[in-house]
């Protein structure tokens, strides 16, 4: 193990095509590890240990509302004493080993505006996915609120290959850029969510945060998720 790599999880609820609600979640933490599979793991293990039933992973979507309360707020301090993760070295202004973006949108509204002012309609889910990433990713690209001398590279880490279009426009997009703001150590990876405890948190995140907006409940969830949250993102 060497030096600190800063690790974004990402995992999205909802329809970025349809529906009436669509939310990303990125997870954020630092870690000497290099295998994100290793990266969260003692964290997801017990957060498992909490639930009923057996789990093989953590699904927003198969848990419920007690649940997720009881859950999502144990995350930030099972991150604590979390050995996979970095907890005095860490890139932003609070002491937290975790933190979180989302981003939250009605997929039927923004899809219909993209649309109609690109024209591209067939294309307006990929473009709406392509944005929400890039919104949560944001605080990489402000180094006002990200110190990069805390770490060596930067990796994002998406679920499944639902990623791979959005992924490739953003990494087209940040190469057209020319600016001291992007970082030349930003690597994107998709993994398979069963086997990277990271995504798995992203994914309580992103639900909870989702369902808490469409339903009104998840609240202690949802007050946890908001104190790890970069105060602009």
């Amino acid at each position: 193990m060497g030096s600190n790599l800063l690790y974004v999880f990402i995992d999205e609820s909802g329809n970025h095509s349809k529906g009436d609600y669509y939310a990303v979640a990125g997870s954020w933490c630092l870690s000497r590890r290099t295998d994100p599979a290793e990266v969260l793991s003692p964290t997801k293990d017990r957060l498992i240990a909490h639930l009923d039933q057996p789990h093989s992973e953590l699904k927003g979507s198969k848990l419920s509302n007690e649940a997720l309360n009881e859950l999502v707020p144990a995350i930030s301090s099972y991150g604590y004493e979390d050995t996979t993760v970095s907890h005095t070295t860490v890139p932003w202004t609070t002491q937290e080993p975790l933190r979180c973006t989302l981003h939250e949108v009605n997929p039927e509204l923004a899809t219909s505006v993209i649309a109609d002012t690109t024209g591209a309609e067939l294309q307006a889910p990929e473009l709406l996915q392509t944005l929400a990433l890039a919104s949560v990713l944001n605080p990489i690209f402000n180094p006002d609120r990200i110190d990069r001398s805390a770490f060596t590279e930067i990796k994002v880490i998406l679920d499944d290959t639902t990623w791979s279009r959005p992924m490739e426009r953003i990494k087209q997009g940040i190469d057209l850029l020319t600016s001291e703001r992007i970082p030349s150590d930003l690597q994107f990876n998709i993994r398979d969510s069963t086997k990277t405890p990271g995504v798995q948190v992203a994914d309580l995140t992103a639900y909870s945060w989702a369902r808490h907006l469409r339903k009104g409940d998840c609240g202690s969830a949802a007050d946890a998720i908001h104190g790890l949250r970069f105060s602009e993102y």
